[in-house]
């Protein structure tokens, strides 16, 4: 574990200097992990996207006519769940098919969603609206504009509007960047994942390093500031000193705002059935190098996950989403939050996605919405949902009032959560493994 470990040091003094930082406390860390009741199996891994989880709930109640925004301001998600091919390590609804009129359907019952919120959130103004997926830049560009006029005709948008638009790279030419730009996006995320030909190959993405290389310079001319991009460490095809390598490439590329990600291994995914010899102390290890090497270069950690080196590149809707803000779920298999009411729109990721899809359509022609599980939250859960989502955020919040309390203390005396008065927030230790002290904190 010492940097004699990484062959090609030469010139690489970043990286020395953050693995000298990491192997002063590396072993105090794990140690700190190591004395807890915290899952640490790298195979039972998984993003905690809200509370409660649809997984753990038994009970569903109510119906659509719940929904029914009192915020003033609101954001929305809508899932684009088009591929040009599927990546080995993702388990989110999608399907590779490229037929045009399935994915005009698709787009015409979004555009019926759309219209069923806008009457649930008349009086809210929408400050942040992600386009995710999926690959929602892989379809054409004129429905891609369509659902944008859509929106814009039925609910009222913010001049100052936070509009992110997920890509991979071979979907972000420069013509597309422009006409996103010009569409009105001024965010734009790209899953580059890795700078690695032989990663790259693994995950089955189809990208080379010359072609990144310009779409960055693209990205820089078209965005400025305000793009990001999205890296994986811990697949089964990378190590340490492919890990060092894409941390240097990030930094002579000069990317404004990096999302950081641990490959989730809870889903069967192609990835997971490779993924045996992964270990959680060298995932630990690895996530504590990306930290240091980053907040070297100037890099704030305000969002988990997500690295920023200045304000234009701030990931606003995460930070809206994580203080339990209201938001709205568009699109199959995606979820919202709104007054108190937890809902999924219809769509599983262990379903074929074109059969998601298809449940997705059918489901809007009959009720205009595709809500297939929802939820009213008590007092005590929206308390709940309060600290675990706020927990994502590198800020203090006010001490929970209710029964995960032992779970708190104990972690406190983790060192994995600290307390000032009567607010806490996760140590730097406990912010680098947070969604691992997620599930332990949600009972799951």
């Amino acid at each position: 574990m010492s940097i004699e470990r990484f062959t090609n040091t030469n010139g690489y003094e970043h990286i020395e200097k953050a693995i000298s930082e990491v192997e002063l406390t590396y072993r105090s860390v794990l140690d700190l992990y190591n004395k807890t009741p915290l899952d640490t199996n790298p195979q039972n891994f998984e993003c905690i996207s809200t509370y409660p989880s649809f997984s753990t709930l038994r009970e569903y109640s109510g119906d659509a006519k719940n929904i029914n925004s009192i915020s003033d301001k609101i954001g929305i998600y809508i899932h684009f769940p088009f591929c040009k091919r599927s990546c080995d390590y993702c388990y989110y609804v999608k399907t590779e098919t490229d037929n045009i009129h399935f994915i005009e359907k698709y787009i015409q019952a979004v555009k019926k969603e759309i219209r069923f919120y806008a009457e649930k959130i008349k009086y809210a103004t929408v400050k942040y609206i992600y386009f995710g997926g999926g690959t929602p830049a892989s379809i054409d560009k004129l429905l891609i504009n369509d659902v944008i006029n859509e929106i814009y005709s039925q609910l009222t948008v913010a001049d100052d509007v936070e509009f992110t638009c997920e890509g991979c790279p071979a979907t972000m030419s420069e013509d597309m960047l422009s006409f996103l730009s010009e569409a009105g996006v001024n965010r734009i995320s790209v899953g580059i994942q890795s700078f690695d030909n032989g990663v790259l190959t693994a995950m089955k993405r189809d990208q080379t390093i010359p072609y990144l290389s310009a779409l960055i310079a693209n990205l820089h001319k078209n965005f400025n500031n305000r793009f990001n991009i999205d890296m994986i460490f811990g697949h089964y095809a990378s190590n340490r000193e492919t890990l060092y390598k894409d941390l240097e490439t990030l930094r002579q590329y000069a990317i404004p705002s990096v999302s950081y990600y641990q490959i989730w291994l809870c889903h069967p995914t192609l990835a997971k059935l490779k993924s045996t010899h992964i270990t959680f102390d060298d995932l630990l290890y690895q996530r504590m190098i990306i930290d240091a090497y980053l907040k070297n270069l100037n890099y704030k950690n305000d969002v988990t996950d997500l690295y920023i080196n200045n304000n234009d590149a701030n990931f606003k809707f995460l930070r809206h989403k994580w203080t339990n803000n209201d938001h709205i779920g568009i699109g199959t298999g995606s979820h919202g939050y709104v007054n108190g009411v937890l809902y999924r729109n219809y769509g599983n990721v262990s379903e074929d996605g074109i059969q998601s899809v298809n449940g997705y359509i059918d489901l809007i022609n009959k009720n205009n919405h595709s809500v297939n599980m929802l939820y009213t939250l008590s007092e005590r859960e929206i308390e709940k949902r309060r600290v675990f989502l706020g927990l994502k955020l590198n800020d203090y919040l006010e001490y929970p009032k209710t029964d995960i309390l032992p779970s708190i203390e104990e972690l406190l005396k983790a060192k994995l959560i600290e307390k000032e008065n009567n607010y806490i927030k996760l140590s730097q230790e406990g912010f680098l493994m947070l969604n691992m002290i997620l599930k332990y904190l949600c009972g799951y």
